[in-house]
């Protein structure tokens, strides 16, 4: 018998194994830790920080967003983009 296997993230792998990724880039989020691209890219349009390298190896953060074709969009340097995590919620004064 053979099993069926999907391609994640240019990997094959078992369908259970699909739910398993959902959960861990889920618990990335929530915790606010930094996901790597090769693990999975950001809603297209939402807006996140993006954990960037240039080929020199000069290192930033920036604002982005990735669109439906994969290509980043944001203020500074999108060449090399490592990681992103969800933007944190706005400031509310009565958190002081």
């Amino acid at each position: 018998m053979t099993e069926e296997k999907v391609k994640v993230f240019g990997e094959y792998a078992l369908p259970e194994d699909e739910v398993y990724f959902d959960k861990e880039i889920e618990e990335m989020k929530q915790k606010k830790t930094w996901i790597p691209v090769t693990k999975a890219l950001p809603t297209p349009g939402e807006m996140v920080l993006v954990s960037c390298k240039t080929k020199s190896g000069k290192k930033s953060v920036n604002r982005a967003y990735v669109d439906e074709k994969g290509w980043w969009h944001g203020s500074g340097s999108m060449s090399g983009v490592q990681a992103w995590m969800p933007l944190p919620k706005p400031f509310e004064e009565e958190e002081i």
